[in-house]
């Protein structure tokens, strides 16, 4: 089984990695490897690299996850050609360049659109020819959004349960 683990690139950036627990994780998901409102990539990761470097001497997988917590409206334009295929080849060069082992995708809400299930199947080709990851947090309030074609597509789904409670939600 996995254990996947959650680290802000922020974090990663700056922190130590002797400080992170990889021994007891199998994957670590980077959070969130977005574009600005244009789809462009403007930062800098190479300081992720002792990060990364570290987690594959300990033989764990990283992967950048992109979207998450709530809605991004700009990935309603990223998701559509023709910038899909500019913005998968974006995110295919990060991969490589920085060593990443896949991409998780955790789009919520009105991020799964009409666009979705082309995207993820075009990003599923590309990475896996590859030889990367494609992965994808869940919530369950957005399961039924999801076509059964797109979520044949993952290596394997995180359910993202705690969305049931939290400060948005109390009893």
């Amino acid at each position: 089984f996995r254990i996947v683990g959650y680290d802000s690139i922020k974090s990663a950036r700056r922190d130590d990695p002797a400080t992170v627990p990889l021994n007891k994780l199998t994957h670590v998901n980077l959070y969130f490897l977005n574009p600005d409102t244009l789809g462009n990539f403007e930062q800098d990761y190479g300081a992720l690299i002792p990060f990364i470097q570290a987690a594959h001497a300990q033989k764990v997988k990283v992967i950048a996850s992109i979207g998450g917590g709530g809605v991004h409206p700009y990935y309603a334009a990223l998701l559509k050609e023709p910038a899909r295929t500019r913005f998968i080849q974006d995110l295919l060069s990060i991969t490589r360049q920085y060593n990443l082992d896949g991409i998780d995708v955790d789009l919520e809400g009105s991020d799964i659109d009409e666009n979705y299930e082309n995207f993820v199947v075009d990003l599923a080709g590309k990475l896996k020819a590859d030889k990367k990851l494609i992965t994808s947090a869940i919530a369950v309030f957005y399961k039924d959004q999801l076509s059964d074609r797109a979520l044949a597509q993952y290596d394997f789904m995180n359910v993202m349960s705690y969305d049931h409670t939290g400060p948005w939600m109390p009893e």
